[in-house]
């Protein structure tokens, strides 16, 4: 099923958008959340960020990474008492993962995941200099949470309290 994972812009409260769902409301801030999922069309792929208007994607497979890191940490802690054979298996475990998963496209200004929709093939592989570009400059993103990004050489920075 077709929905976008992000962060409200108002408290940073995580939402999941269904596609073709009823308006959310954020469980954060109690506030209606002014996105809504498109509806998957089999012709139609994302060219736009519903949730900040943002034009900019990446792709990635949908898997959790610390998933992934738990499989490799297993594997290598019982390497010593497996000849070696569990890192192997961890490792032909990561592949067929690979190739059964499918991919997600995040929105490069608020790392709203898109999963369920078809492939754009405008959209590539993560590249740090157009992160760069498409930083959140201010507005919801561009505060504090898991969104944040460093302040600009040169650039006041609010004091702590």
């Amino acid at each position: 099923m077709a929905a976008i994972d992000t962060l409200c812009p108002g408290c940073d409260a995580r939402l999941c958008l269904e596609a073709g769902g009823p308006v959310p409301v954020c469980p954060g801030c109690h506030q209606p959340f002014p996105a809504q999922a498109p509806p998957p069309a089999r012709q139609t792929v994302i060219s736009g960020c519903t949730v900040c208007g943002g034009e900019a994607f990446y792709l990635q497979k949908d898997f959790n990474q610390n998933l992934g890191c738990l499989i490799f940490i297993v594997g290598a802690v019982l390497a010593p008492f497996t000849y070696y054979l569990s890192l192997l298996v961890g490792l032909a475990l990561d592949l067929l993962l690979y190739l059964v998963l499918p991919y997600a496209a995040l929105c490069y200004t608020c790392r709203s995941i898109y999963r369920g929709y078809p492939r754009n093939p405008e959209h590539t592989a993560y590249d740090p200099n157009t992160a760069w570009i498409h930083r959140p400059k201010d507005g919801p993103w561009a505060r504090g949470g898991s969104s944040s990004v460093p302040p600009e050489a040169g650039e006041p920075q609010s004091p702590q309290t």
